[in-house]
């Protein structure tokens, strides 16, 4: 790239570390043009000094005329343009293309050292190069040249080592890491020579050459990294900027608003531009050059030495940034620093407020993260919101115990008023029953009624109550009033971005059109559940086998055992989610699997089913209608254990399965084949087979029997003309 480049400025700018003088003597030796070399510090601030070195540059690798660098030597400050314009005309006259390197060119920031390189530019001959390379930015007039399509830019992101480049470098060093534990050293090192270099130091020094412990390698309080922070930064900065430095490495991104507000520091704004916005360890976010956020593992390093100048500093700063957060609204940004501050009280504030919806968002690690420090009792009875939201956290993400925990804790607060919604402590406490469901399926309605009739209209838990009327009704085989609550339970969560909540109204919309046998209107409502996005956030969730479980059950229905053993594969992964926490939920679901592994001849399966239930249920007795249909399925099962021609000894086929739809037609077995482009006698045999395996000996009981178990829709009334 540097060797084939034409422009005539080529500014390398980036922090220690990141091999800018091997770069310039690598292109230095790969390149037939001469090397004229200064190295820059402050004394060059001085023009006429500048002047002199650049001249005794130029004449050891050019001829320069002795009159020339005679009136540079003698060059003060004062005449300084004229020496410049001499030696200006001096480099145009050069026929050989040279390339004037200044190492460190950054520190040159006086106007009239400046104001010396951009007329030295100016009068470079075809194919000569300036390149001024330094830790921060050189103070050339850069836009201008990039406009004119004369400059070439190298920084931090151009030098950073890719991974190739980075296991090579670690190889050298005699460390080989696997490919996650490479992954995870390359994202924190971002690729910092340096920073590997130290990584492989440490590494050999504590004998994990091949594999990376968890928080093992380089760390930001690592010695080596510290020594380096100190030596090659902080040394070089004022006690009081080198504070700024430290404090703001606190912060995840760093404007001069923020560091204002949550700092504590005066003269914000000029601290910002010398130590961050000219700090190449520094990167602009996406708002641009309005905020940064500081290299991982240089963020890691400051924070270490934070640590240990001021311990109690990042508490401090934590406090700050999440009460100006939070006046500004931005509540899930205030929640983290509030984590990090230790401040309970403002936590607990913001939890009440965003931490429902950032969970239905599919945010769960960062609300799990929030819910952590509340994990006593003394806290929940004191914050109730936080209570409630974690005790249903907790009973999604399987955690029965903790969420019986946190709800007995949550009963004990009886004094609470309004909840950050302005609903009633109360309606909250509802909700949480009513999906608890200790005290019955009854009791489930009334709590789900109660909450309904206290909820503010906006609040967030008004999609999960509605959910839980639903189901009620649902369960007391009340299909209408049933699909109205949950049709409304899904709008409303979809309005709130309530993510888990509208998968689940609709798992159970999807139930209730399998109970009416409209297979075709279960799928609707699974499909729609089933949307990338939604589907990926449900993931983690006492939800998702739910859904996975029912559109297991549509797939038998509609001739699909293949797609219908994917989704109970794929329920199988987070049926442990399903606890006795959330215990009408949990035996449902396991219903629904139980049916279908019962269609596809699963004996094994559903018994396993049937104990995890008897365990649920052993715990929560008070189940109503679904006591039931856990009896009718150990009966089924019992049937095709023993091999009963009630109990279908043979699993049906696709071919078989595909073919149950259409006998529920006015069709004739003839009609149905050239339907199928199948011959009579072929739907004929398939028809008997089907027969044996239900247990039938006409069509008529055949479709009666498919129909009870949810394999075709309703029966039409002019299902049979005759054929058998």
């Amino acid at each position: 790239m540097l060797t084939a480049s034409d422009a005539a400025v080529v500014a390398i700018a980036a922090p220690a570390g990141y091999g800018k003088s091997a770069l310039l003597a690598e292109w230095s030796a790969a390149d037939g043009r001469p090397f004229a070399w200064v190295s820059v510090d402050d004394a060059h601030n001085d023009p006429g000094a500048l002047l002199r070195y650049i001249g005794a540059a130029y004449a050891e690798v050019a001829p320069i005329d002795a009159g020339v660098l005679d009136i540079l030597a003698e060059a003060t400050t004062q005449p300084w343009p004229e020496g410049s314009a001499i030696l200006g005309d001096a480099v145009s006259r050069i026929l050989q293309p040279v390339v004037l390197v200044l190492d460190g060119a950054g520190d040159l920031v006086s106007s009239g050292s400046v104001a010396v390189l951009e007329l030295l530019v100016d009068h470079l001959g075809p194919g000569s190069v300036m390149v001024v390379s330094g830790r921060e930015p050189s103070a050339l007039p850069l836009p201008r040249l990039r406009l004119e399509r004369r400059l070439l830019e190298l920084g931090p992101g151009d030098l950073a080592l890719g991974p190739a480049d980075a296991r090579a470098l670690l190889a050298n060093a005699g460390v080989r890491l696997g490919d996650a534990d490479f992954e995870r050293l390359h994202v924190l090192t971002e690729g910092w020579p340096a920073g590997l270099v130290m990584a492989a130091m440490s590494l050999r020094r504590a004998g994990q050459r091949r594999v990376l412990p968890p928080g093992a390698g380089i760390r930001g309080d690592d010695r080596l990294l510290v020594d380096y922070l100190r030596a090659e930064v902080l040394s070089h900065l004022s006690h009081s900027d080198a504070r700024f430095l430290t404090r703001s490495a606190v912060l995840d991104t760093v404007s001069a608003q923020f560091c204002e507000a949550a700092l504590g520091l005066s003269n914000t704004p000029q601290r910002l531009h010398r130590n961050v916005i000219r700090n190449l360890f520094a990167v602009p976010t996406a708002n641009g050059y309005q905020s940064y956020r500081y290299h991982r593992l240089y963020r890691e390093t400051l924070l270490a030495e934070l640590a240990m100048r001021e311990p109690e500093a990042e508490a401090d700063v934590c406090r700050r940034a999440a009460s100006w957060l939070h006046g500004r609204g931005e509540k899930q940004l205030a929640a983290g620093y509030a984590l990090r501050a230790g401040d309970t009280d403002l936590l607990a504030r913001l939890v009440g407020e965003v931490a429902l919806e950032a969970y239905g968002r599919g945010q769960v690690e960062q609300v799990e993260s929030w819910l952590r420090p509340f994990d006593g009792e003394r806290l929940l009875v004191r914050h109730p919101a936080v209570g409630v939201i974690g005790a249903w956290v907790h009973a999604a993400r399987g955690r029965a115990e903790q969420a019986d925990r946190w709800s007995r804790a949550v009963e004990r607060a009886r004094e609470a008023g309004l909840m950050p919604d302005d609903s009633p402590f109360a309606a909250w406490a509802a909700v949480l029953r009513a999906v608890a469901c200790r005290r019955g399926l009854g009791e489930m309605q009334v709590d789900a009624e109660l909450a309904l009739s206290e909820l503010s209209p906006f609040s967030q838990w008004r999609a999960t109550a509605l959910v839980a009327l639903g189901v009620s009704h649902q369960l007391a085989g009340r299909s209408a009033q049933a699909d109205a609550m949950l049709a409304e339970g899904a709008e409303t969560a979809a309005a709130a971005g309530s993510t888990d909540v509208h998968a689940l109204a609709l798992a159970q919309r999807a139930l209730v059109a399998l109970d009416d046998r409209n297979i075709a209107r279960a799928r609707c409502f699974v499909d729609e559940a089933s949307q990338p996005g939604p589907a990926s956030e449900l993931r983690p969730s006492a939800f998702a086998p739910v859904l996975e479980a029912v559109a297991a059950r549509v797939s038998i229905a509609q001739g699909d055992p293949a797609g219908a053993r994917m989704h109970l594969a794929r329920a199988q992964e987070t049926a442990s989610l399903l606890t006795y926490a959330l215990p009408w939920l949990a035996v449902q679901c396991r219903l629904q699997l139980g049916l279908a592994h019962l269609a596809l001849a699963d004996a094994a399966e559903v018994r396993t089913l049937l104990l995890e239930i008897d365990d649920i249920m052993h715990r929560r007795p008070q189940l109503g209608s679904l006591l039931v249909e856990v009896e009718r399925l150990r009966q089924q099962v019992r049937g095709l254990a023993m091999g009963s021609q009630d109990g279908w000894a043979a699993t049906l086929t696709t071919a078989e399965l595909r073919l149950l739809p259409l006998l529920a037609s006015h069709w004739s077995f003839r009609e149905i084949g050239d339907q199928m482009f199948l011959s009579r006698n072929t739907i004929k045999t398939q028809a008997i087979s089907i027969y044996r395996k239900l247990g039938v000996s006409s069509r008529t009981q055949a479709l009666e029997k498919a129909a009870e178990l949810g394999l075709i829709s309703e029966m039409s009334p002019l299902a049979v003309r005759g054929e058998h």
